[in-house]
């Protein structure tokens, strides 16, 4: 979906599966409480290549109970109300598994966390990606096996990298609760 630069002044909602969606050179820009990219319950691989995302309203990329690769390369997720990437925990079948794979791609100046990676059912990979100048954490990590490769994590609110231990019934993500999470 997507080329040539549009924009979107709304939400993209992927639901069940999703094998082979791609997103391409799309300006996002919601205000809507779920995530301006909502994946829920995804099975497939997604691709997400050179968009701008926002939401004034909540998070800007939501993951919730999906299966898969997904890939984000060469986007910008900025000025969300709260997380840049949400990564919502333990939502979906347990047997669930996803990587997500970030390459060249900016998150910035977002209320709460450039991300919130908070499942320990995924494997993220960060490639040449900033993490900046976001309210809270860099980067918040909860249970979610995290890679690192040439990514710089600065200028952030509080920690640059924040890790805590995984445990059942913590941390929902900002894009699913108003209250911010301890």
């Amino acid at each position: 979906v997507g080329s040539g630069g549009a924009t979107l002044a709304g939400q993209v909602v992927f639901r069940f599966c999703a094998a082979g969606s791609r997103l391409e050179n799309l300006r996002i820009q919601a205000s809507c409480p779920g995530g301006a990219v909502d994946l829920k319950s995804v099975t497939g691989d997604v691709t997400l290549e050179g968009c701008d995302i926002s939401n004034d309203a909540s998070a800007g990329i939501v993951f919730e109970g999906c299966y898969g690769e997904t890939a984000i390369n060469r986007c910008v997720v900025r000025g969300c109300k709260f997380d840049g990437l949400g990564m919502h925990m333990l939502k979906g079948k347990s047997t669930h598994r996803g990587v997500v794979v970030i390459t060249d791609s900016t998150f910035e100046d977002n209320g709460y966390d450039g991300m919130y990676l908070g499942d320990p059912r995924f494997r993220v990979s960060l490639v040449r990606t900033r993490v900046s100048r976001n309210r809270r954490h860099g980067i918040f990590v909860r249970g979610t096996e995290l890679e690192q490769q040439e990514s710089t994590v600065a200028e952030n609110g509080q920690e640059d990298l924040h890790r805590e231990a995984f445990a059942p019934g913590r941390g929902q993500s900002a894009a699913s609760s108003a209250a911010p999470r301890a």
